[in-house]
């Protein structure tokens, strides 16, 4: 028959681990790290560059456009927006040097932006300045350099598209 009587010390000793577990867990909780809310620049850059990858070139101009005036200071977005205004025609050429020159000012490691401005001197027949970005991005060790190569080599971009120079989501 077992007996009625409760051990005090196995007791207290539940009570205590029990105390300790709820204390534990009620400092940790807070520490836990939040989620970082994505912010809006960056939502219109990632959507912009979707529509990129679906050949919407219109609709990511605008998305880029605004996400510029929100952070005119983000360099893959001015890349991205320079590329998207090449894409759309001649009548883009100037905006779209701007863009790409804004965007090395930002960040002069942005190979993707020698890459397609680059492209864009092909274009508009300023071959040296074209080789100049291919020494540019052969001195960053960018695999990117023999993309452009190609163009400068051959006057056109490969086809079908692969993007060598649309930076990336963030």
């Amino acid at each position: 028959m077992k007996s009625a009587f409760v051990n005090p010390a196995r007791l207290l000793a539940a009570i205590v681990c029990f105390s300790m577990v709820f204390a534990l867990s009620s400092f940790a909780a807070p520490s836990r790290p939040k989620p970082k809310p994505v912010d809006e620049h960056v939502k219109l850059y990632n959507t912009a560059y979707d529509e990129i990858q679906k050949l919407e070139f219109a609709s990511a101009q605008v998305l880029l456009e605004r996400a510029l005036r929100l952070e005119p200071d983000f360099a893959e977005a001015h890349n991205n927006l320079a590329y998207t205004l090449r894409k759309l025609g001649e009548d883009h050429y100037d905006k779209a040097l701007e863009h790409y020159n804004t965007a090395i000012e930002l960040d002069e490691k942005l190979a993707e932006a020698y890459m397609y401005r680059g492209v864009l001197y092909v274009k508009i027949g300023s071959k040296d300045s074209a080789e100049a970005d291919l020494e540019t991005l052969d001195a960053m060790g960018s695999d990117l350099a023999a993309e452009l190569a190609y163009v400068i080599e051959n006057g056109v971009e490969k086809t079908p598209e692969g993007f060598f120079g649309v930076a990336g989501k963030k």
